[in-house]
């Protein structure tokens, strides 16, 4: 009896399957590394940063002011129901 001692279960933090799977955050595709080093070496005035950046803001503001206004409008229908 005293040579039987309880073992400790050793975990295996190995993983044997690819947990690169389409859809989720951390998938890269083969080309992604390429993507991301020709996006490293692109060669960008501030001008052209700048209206990229303005492009973009100008893209989802209609967006955001429907958001905003739907918001309001039912802010002001409850506050006047209740």
């Amino acid at each position: 009896m005293k040579n039987k001692k309880k073992k400790k279960k050793e975990i295996d933090d190995v993983s044997y399957t690819d947990m690169n799977v389409d859809g989720f955050s951390w998938y890269e595709d083969k080309n992604t590394k390429k993507k991301k080093k020709e996006l490293n070496n692109l060669q960008i005035t501030k001008r052209e940063r700048r209206a990229i950046i303005l492009a973009g803001i100008q893209s989802y503001l209609p967006f955001f002011l429907i958001f905003l206004v739907s918001f309001c409008l039912a802010f002001l229908l409850l506050y006047l129901w209740l």
